[in-house]
Parts: C-alpha cells; structure tokens; sequence
C-alpha cells in the first residue's frame, strides 16, 4: 500500500503563533543559542557529498557538523571568511584562507536561511540572529511518537516531533542534539505504508519511520498534512560584485586585493572611504580609486603647495628628538661592553646581549640600521623616554651611544623574552597570569599617559618579562605627545584602534583598544581577527569593531567585562587606565604563579 500526500496547508493555531512572533519588535526579539539544519555536505568542488548536521552553536561561535550526535567537523564562526551561493541550490564556505566546504540543504527555504545566517554571521557578528526569524518551523509542537527509524541492518527506537513546519528525530527524550531534521514542504513527499510504515523523500535524503500501528501512523500522516516550513525572505543586496556602486572606481590592483581577501562587495561600499584608506596602506598608493589618480594627475601647484604646509605643520606637531645629542656618548659602546651575542634581527636594526665590562652585568644593546643623521629625530624621540620614565613596568636605559654614525641604544636586558614568544611555546595564559601582565603593563601605561604621551605600539612582542618576572613594556618609537592631537595611521595593524586605522584624531586611549588585543591574545593565543588575515581583520575593526572572544563560555565574566571596556568603539567612551585597574578582573593577579615567581612586587 502506498498513498502520496502532496497538498498541505498550515493550521490556523500554528499561523497565529507565526504571526504573533513576526510582530515582535526587533529590540525586544529573543536570540538563539542553536540553530540545526539537515544537509549534505562535501570539503572539495566536484567531491561526493555526505550526510550531516549543521549544529549552529552562536554561545560557543562554533559550526558543527554532526552525524550520529558525534561532531565529525567543527570551526570557529569567525574562521568563516566567505559565505557565497553555489551553483543552483548549495553554499559555499571558504574557512580560513583557503579551505572549502560545500553544503546542499534539504529545501529552498534552508538554503535562504543558512545562507541569510552565515552572511550576516561573517558580514557583522554583532547583528543578532532571533527566534522570531529563524525558529518559526518549531512554535507549535503538534505530537510526539515513540517510532522506529530504519537503518541498514535494522530498525532503531527513536523519538519523534511534528511540529508546525519540521519533524525532528532524537535518540532520547533527552532531545538534545538531533538525529535528523526534515522540513516539511511541498517538495516532499509522504507515502504510507504497511505495518505501520510512513516514508519521507526529500532532496536529499529518504526518511523510513515505523510507528506502533495504522492508526498512529495516520495520525502522524495527516498532522503532516498542515504543516509547511515557513519561507525565509531570500538574502539580497543590489551590490552584487566590485564591479558595482562606489565599488566601480577602484582601480584593478585594489579590486584585486579586495577578492583576494574575500571582502563582501556590500560591506566594501557601505564603508568605502575606510575601505580606500585600508587598500592605499595595503598597496603603499596614494589613491586606490580612478577619481583619486586622475585628481593627482592634474593637481595644481597650489594645491602642492597646500600639501607642503600641510606637513610642514605636521612635522611641527613631532618632538625634535633635540636630546639626543645631549644623552647620547660620542664614543665606541665595544669599550664598555664585550661577548656580543644577536638575540633578534628586524626593519630597526638588531639586538644583541652584551656584557658590561665594569661589573659583568648584561644588557640588551640594540644598534639601529639608519644612521644617526637620517632619523635623528625619530631616535631621538625613544632615547629621551628611555631617558627619562623610571618606572617599574618600562625597560631601564642603560645609556646611548653615537659612533660611526650608528645609534647604540642600551637597555635593561630581559631574559625571559617577550610575551609574544612565550606564547609560541606555552600557547595561551590562563586568567590569573593574563590579569598578572595586563595590570602591570596598564601601569605601565597609566604613567606614559600621566606625562602626556601615547605608546602606539602595545604589542606582545612590545612587553617583555625580566629575570625577576617584572613585565617590561618597551619600544617607544612610536611614542607621540597627546598634545599634538595626532591623526596619522601608526603601530601595528592586528592591535590598532578603529580611530587609528581610519586616521581620525585620537588620544592616549588608543592603548587602551591595544591592550584588550593584547590580553585576548594571550588567553586564546592569537590577536583578534588572525583567521581572516591582516587586511579584512583592519577592515573589520575600522568598520564594526572587535571580532569578540572565540568562545566566550571559557572565560570568566570578570574577563569579559574588562575586554568589553577595552573594546568600546568609540574612543570618547572608552575608559583610561585608572577606570581599568580598579575592575574585579584584576583580583584574579593575586593567585597568578608569575606573580609569586616575581621577587618584587613592582607597585602596590
């Protein structure tokens, strides 16, 4: 006996609940912990697909794809850099740089949501994905049956829900993670048979369910009739490739990188002033668009002019680095040190471990690769603060020598080495010892920012931990006066704050937006937006801020709170270290081993 049921319409309990929900305003809607879909799925173009389910877990920022309720695959929603339609009825995930998954979902109205999902996920983590959108097949649970599913060899005990637009199959009552899930639509088709016997067919799978007899299986048959997956309004943007809207004047090398980098053409024009400041820093152009190279070509000499003054009150703006030639000895730095040995080479110079010939002692002595008379300013400016900051939690100056026309600069030596290279070995801190190294260099900070400078380059690899494991913040060449009220774009990209990316002017609490990079790196091991490379990430933090923690369940909430204060887009709200340092967070110092191998307390 087979009998198809095709037509099927929705019960009016069912449609009022639908509405009801719909009518929820979008501030008062609630949002979803999990969403599951049913899909087939491959990990290269043209391969077999597979069976799965897609577990959607927003508190953990994970996708899982489960079988059996066994996770087979699993990756961070922010490893996700491209979510794109795959010919006629699959997505298209690009994970990381290069990795690919292909998914096909069991209907149409699955593959708009997933899609609308994933999109917005990556396009913005910060919009919310709601019951009141995304979990309107699951409002009204019409019955539940004790069945059997039909497997290879055998029949297995399994538990049913019908609801108004779905069946869910479970292993248990427990119904935690689900077996299967078949939207019902009129694709699918449901046939009877005997025995008990109810057979789904959708796109991709057929679904054998035996219930305990005739009569239940009707019944289940005929709930089935009224129900219908609701239909998700397709994603749609009429920015549809970089061939479009402001999108169209970049020039070829710009919309290159912008593909390349797996930018959503939509974000790139809703944002295009930031994202052409981003691809000139990237390109090392002075235009990344036609009008900007035409209106360059034919720039007048006045406005050439313009341009010169304009630097030349810049350069006003920049300390003179005077003190240089007063602080630094005009002899050879060999007669006082011996045993040079390199412990690290880059575009400043390099660094050697020398000892003190006088008492032995050993100092980290780093000669710079332009000479003295090329950046004399610019040395000047970090000698003069190396000079003058006695602090505890700032690098000690060991003294400054000009011979040849080389800069020595001489330096507390810190053999335990940076954070940034103790996190290549220890991988990730746990949060006392995280709270330990964010105080003391918040210290650090907060005496910088008392003398009315800005760092700009708070970095792992710009803190460093002594002997004595006393945090050590070093590196001021990036150092400028807050009172100059600078605008330019300086320090490293994966730490910079929105307002230094876009060239805003900006205050000392751009060291603020550095230092919640710093310590989520040092509690997850990598800085924000690492997954999706340099370019996006900036991009990214110019235009909707941090990427949020990988998986917020495995922090504290103190944790929490001090990286949301450290994160506040605009920098006018954004709080200064004093505000930072009183936070329950840093309680957690107090139990940190690092803390106790230190001899000294550096301030209590």
């Amino acid at each position: 006996m087979a009998e198809a049921e095709k037509q099927r319409d929705l019960d009016e309990t069912s449609k009022e609940l639908i509405e009801k929900a719909i009518a929820v305003p979008q501030e008062n809607r609630t949002k979803v912990d999990n969403l599951y879909f049913d899909v087939a799925v491959g990990f290269k173009e043209g391969q077999p697909l597979v069976y799965r389910l897609i577990w959607i877990c927003f508190v953990e920022r994970k996708l899982r794809l489960v079988r059996h309720r066994k996770i087979k695959e699993e990756y961070g929603l922010y490893t996700i850099n491209y979510v794109s339609k795959y010919e006629l009825n699959k997505i298209k995930l690009i994970i990381g740089e290069n990795f690919v998954v292909i998914i096909q979902p069991q209907s149409l109205d699955d593959l708009n949501a997933l899609f609308k999902v994933l999109r917005t996920v990556t396009l913005n983590h910060n919009i919310p994905i709601t019951k009141e959108e995304y979990l309107l097949d699951t409002l009204n649970l019409k019955k539940t049956f004790m069945v059997k599913k039909r497997g290879k060899t055998f029949w297995n005990k399994r538990v049913l829900d019908i609801y108004n637009g779905a069946i869910y199959l479970y292993e248990n009552n427990i119904k935690d993670i689900p077996l299967t899930i078949l939207p019902i639509n009129d694709s699918v088709t449901i046939k009877k048979q005997s025995k008990g016997i109810l057979e789904f067919v959708s796109l991709i799978r057929d679904l054998v369910i035996k219930f305990e007899n005739d009569n239940e299986r009707d019944e289940a048959a005929k709930l089935c009739k009224y129900c219908c997956q609701y239909s998700i309004t397709p994603y749609n943007t009429p920015i549809k490739d970089f061939f479009c809207g402001n999108l169209n004047d970049l020039i070829a090398v710009c919309r290159e990188l912008c593909l390349k980098n797996y930018l959503y053409p939509e974000e790139g024009d809703q944002y295009f002033p930031v994202l052409c400041e981003i691809l000139k820093s990237t390109t090392k152009k002075r235009y990344a668009t036609m009008t900007e190279k035409r209106a360059m070509t034919t720039r007048t000499d006045d406005a050439s002019v313009s341009v010169t003054e304009n630097k030349k009150h810049q350069s006003t703006q920049i300390d003179d680095g005077e003190e240089l030639a007063t602080i630094a000895e005009k002899e050879d730095p060999k007669q006082y040190f011996t045993n040079f040995v390199s412990i690290g080479k880059g575009g400043f110079g390099e660094v050697f471990v020398v000892t003190r010939k006088d008492d032995g002692k050993q100092v980290a002595l780093k000669i710079l690769k332009h000479g003295a008379n090329e950046r004399f300013s610019k040395i000047g400016i970090e000698v003069a603060r190396l000079y003058h900051w006695k602090h505890p939690n700032i690098v000690g100056f060991e003294g400054c020598w000009i011979f040849d026309n080389r800069v020595y600069i001489g330096m507390e030596y810190c053999s335990q080495g940076t954070l940034k290279s103790l996190l290549k070995t220890k991988q990730r801190f746990n949060e006392p010892d995280t709270a330990f190294l964010v105080r003391e260099t918040l210290r650090a900070l907060q005496y910088i920012h008392e003398y009315g400078f800005i760092h700009r380059d708070i970095k792992t690899a710009n803190i460093m931990l002594s002997a004595t494991h006393a945090v050590k913040v070093i590196d001021f060449g990036l150092v400028v006066r807050a009172s100059n009220n600078p605008s330019n774009r300086a320090g490293s990209k994966a730490y910079m704050a929105p307002e230094v990316i876009k060239q805003e002017p900006y205050d000392c609490r751009v060291d603020i937006w550095s230092v919640g990079c710093v310590a989520q790196e040092l509690i997850e091991g990598n800085p924000p937006y690492k997954e999706v490379g340099l370019v996006k990430g900036t991009f990214k933090t110019a235009t909707i801020g941090a990427m949020g923690l990988r998986n917020p369940t495995k922090v504290s909430k103190e944790f929490k709170d001090f990286i949301e204060k450290c994160f506040v887009f605009d920098f006018k709200k954004r709080p200064q270290c004093e505000e930072l340092l009183k936070m329950p967070f840093f309680e957690l110092a107090e139990s940190s081993i690092l803390k106790k191998q230190a001899k000294t307390d550096p301030i209590e």
